[in-house]
């Protein structure tokens, strides 16, 4: 019971620290600033001339200078920016430009507000300046304003070139993860936070989210003397995020996948899926989740080449049912082991047509060689995009795990048309050989008979 206790208390206490929000701050109520209107600095000015007229008043002078300016609000704007700029040297700088789009975003927002802040309580400050000539926290105040404009304005650049919205649903790791783990609804645990992460509100309050969670399992199992681990199904902790429902989930997901990209959470194994049947329902989720993901992927890839082989089938009837029947639309609606194979075959059989009505023109030696070249390249080029799309779906075994083996056949698939394309490149290859060996006799030939 007292390890129980030790580790709930350790938890609880940093829900005691003072801390801001990464988004959506409320600034003690302050969150929005404006500038002085014509009746505030009229105000501003009586209350101020009354103030210099009595100088027994001059500690009012200050007290009012400081709610005027708002001065604990100000210190607040000064720390979020210098506590998210380490946050953001830490755990966003560190990754993809497209990781994290959404909190980069929101924090970018909250930047930009601040400097707005900032900007309105510089400009009271230059109008109070006018009516107080000389005042040491004044000029204090503006200068430290000053710095931090500047300090935001040279970071936000570098946060925004930083940022790059994913454009295709299988560019998006962080929601392909979180839709993937509602599906597997795995167990998770939670790690040791690390001191620089401490100071955020979204932080502790996921912690001390976690930590009732514990407390709750704690109470069932009292007698249990196995060292405490702090963890949860994913469902669990997509409560946590759905109970924020009238913020920017979005913002929610990339912060719960950065936790667990950094090891803050992690897969846990302690527990094992022992339900069949949950587990067979769970890959069959992942495969229909994954499909159009897939497919959209291979369509983006491909983009260029299955237009080619539409415009090769209007010309040759590749498949023939006439020309430009091809569906191609229709064809990927079958299993990737059937239609991606049959895509290769299509193109290869098109360039290969498009080939013969080429060379059967051409007697140069050299004509062969460019139209040769001119499919070697193409046949170059829709390998590359192959290999890409193998590499993409390597990358999602680490949202897959540990059903990987739903996309074993497609992997296979691919390593087979890798196969062929390389069997085509090294026929394009011997074939140009031969040409050119040929072209040389053929010279050799010519320099005997015009010299012998």
């Amino acid at each position: 019971m007292e390890c129980h206790f030790y580790v709930i208390v350790t938890f609880l206490l940093i829900s005691m620290v003072v801390t801001l929000r990464l988004f959506n701050n409320n600034f003690k109520g302050y969150r929005e600033l404006k500038g002085y209107n014509k009746d505030e600095i009229l105000r501003v000015k009586n209350t101020i001339t009354a103030l210099k007229s009595d100088k027994a008043k001059s500690q009012e002078l200050d007290e009012f200078l400081k709610s005027e300016l708002k001065l604990d609000i100000n210190t607040l704007f000064t720390s979020y920016f210098n506590d998210v700029k380490t946050f953001s040297e830490e755990f966003l700088f560190t990754r993809s430009k497209k990781d994290y789009s959404s909190l980069k975003q929101a924090i970018m927002s909250e930047l930009k507000l601040i400097s707005s802040n900032v900007t309105n309580l510089s400009s009271n400050g230059r109008n109070l300046k006018r009516l107080i000539k000389n005042n040491e926290y004044l000029d204090e105040f503006l200068k430290v304003n000053k710095e931090l404009i500047q300090d935001i304005n040279n970071f936000l650049p570098r946060l925004e070139s930083f940022t790059d919205e994913p454009e295709q649903e299988y560019e998006n790791d962080g929601a392909l993860w979180i839709e993937a783990n509602k599906i597997k609804n795995l167990f998770f645990k939670f790690n040791h936070i690390p001191s620089n992460l401490n100071n955020w509100e979204e932080i502790q309050e996921l912690v001390v989210y976690i930590t009732s969670l514990v407390e709750a399992k704690l109470k069932k199992k009292i007698k249990s003397r196995k060292e405490i681990v702090l963890n949860f199904h994913f469902d669990e902790l997509y409560q946590f995020l759905l109970s924020k429902v009238d913020e920017n989930i979005d913002n929610y997901n990339d912060f719960i996948y950065m936790l667990y990209q950094n090891g803050i959470i992690e897969d846990y194994e302690g527990e094992a899926f022992v339900n069949v049947l949950e587990r067979k329902e769970s890959i069959q989720n992942l495969k229909d989740k994954m499909r159009p993901v897939l497919v959209a992927l291979i369509k983006d890839k491909l983009k260029k080449h299955l237009q080619e082989i539409e415009d090769l089938d209007k010309r040759y009837d590749l498949n023939g049912h006439g020309l430009g029947k091809l569906k191609l639309e229709l064809l990927m609606e079958q299993k990737f082991s059937e239609f991606l194979p049959k895509i290769v075959d299509l193109y290869f059989k098109g360039l290969d047509k498009k080939f013969q009505g080429l060379v059967s023109d051409v007697s140069d030696p050299e004509e062969f060689v460019k139209v040769i070249n001119s499919n070697y390249n193409r046949v170059d080029k829709f390998a590359l995009r192959i290999d890409e799309i193998d590499g993409w779906i390597l990358n999602f075994d680490k949202i897959l795990k540990p059903y990987t083996n739903i996309t074993s056949t497609l992997k296979k698939t691919l390593a087979n048309i890798i196969s062929e394309i390389l069997r085509r490149k090294e026929e394009y290859t011997n074939y140009l050989d031969n040409i050119k060996d040929e072209s040389l006799r053929v010279d050799v030939r010519s320099f005997v008979d015009e010299n012998c």
